[in-house]
C-alpha cells in the first residue's frame, strides 16, 4: 500500500505550481458536473478605487469653462461688427484677447488630467441663448444689451472659477482656475464700469 502511495506524493507538488502559474486558488481548474472543468475568473477591480476614474464636478467645470470663453469671444466678436463705441470695441477686443488665452492654458490644462476632452468651441445651452439675445438686439440697444450680458456672463464665470479654485480635484486644473480668477474679476469691474460710465444697472443680476 505505501508503493502505491508514492505517485499521489510526487504529483502535489505539480498541482499547486499548476494552481500558482494561472493566477492563484481563484484561477484553477475545477471539475464541472458534468466531468468537465471550470475556471474561475481573477476578481475584477473595484472601480471606486480607480485613479483613472473621471471625476464628474471637473467635467462640468471644464465644459462650462470652456463654453464660457467662446462666448466671450464670438459675442465680443459680434460687438466688434456692431457697436461704433470706441470704449465698448475695446473691452471686446480685451474680451477677445484674454479668452483666447484663456482657452488655450484650459486645454492644455485638461490634456494632463483626468478630466474628458471637450470642444473648446462648444456653447452650452445657456451661453446659446445669451448669443441669440445679443444677435437679435436693436441698433440702439447693442450696446447695453452686450455689456449686460458681459457682466451676467462674468458674475457666473467668477462664481464658477472661485468654487473650483477652492474646491476642485484635478490639480492642474485647479490651478488654471485660481490663476486666471483675478483677471475674471477684472473683466467684471470693466464691464460695470462701462455701465456706469453709460448710466446703465451695475447690480449683480439674479
Amino acid at each position: 500500500m505505501r508503493f502505491h502511495s508514492l505517485p499521489a506524493l510526487l504529483l502535489a507538488p505539480m498541482l499547486f505550481a499548476a494552481c500558482s502559474d494561472n493566477g492563484g486558488i481563484d484561477s484553477v481548474h475545477r471539475p464541472g458536473n458534468d466531468g468537465s472543468t471550470l475556471q474561475t475568473a481573477p476578481s475584477a477591480p473595484d472601480p471606486s478605487t480607480d485613479s483613472a476614474a473621471p471625476d464628474a464636478a471637473t467635467d462640468r467645470f471644464v465644459r462650462e469653462a470652456a463654453s464660457s470663453n467662446q462666448f466671450e469671444i464670438r459675442s465680443s466678436q459680434i460687438a466688434l461688427e456692431r457697436s461704433g463705441n470706441e470704449p465698448v470695441r475695446e473691452f471686446a477686443r480685451q474680451m477677445i484677447d484674454d479668452h483666447q488665452k484663456a482657452r488655450q492654458e484650459l486645454a492644455t490644462a485638461i490634456t494632463g488630467s483626468r478630466a474628458q476632452e471637450v470642444d473648446q468651441t462648444a456653447l452650452t445651452s445657456r451661453h446659446a441663448g445669451l448669443i441669440e439675445e445679443l444677435e437679435g438686439a436693436g441698433e440702439a440697444q447693442f450696446d447695453a444689451v452686450y455689456l449686460n450680458l458681459q457682466r451676467q456672463a462674468h458674475e457666473e464665470a467668477v462664481t464658477l472659477f472661485s468654487q473650483y479654485a477652492q474646491n476642485g480635484q484635478e490639480t492642474d486644473i485647479k490651478d488654471i482656475a485660481a490663476r486666471q480668477l483675478p483677471t475674471l474679476e477684472q473683466h467684471l469691474e470693466h464691464v460695470r464700469s462701462l455701465q456706469q460710465a453709460r448710466g446703465g444697472s451695475t447690480t449683480p443680476s439674479d
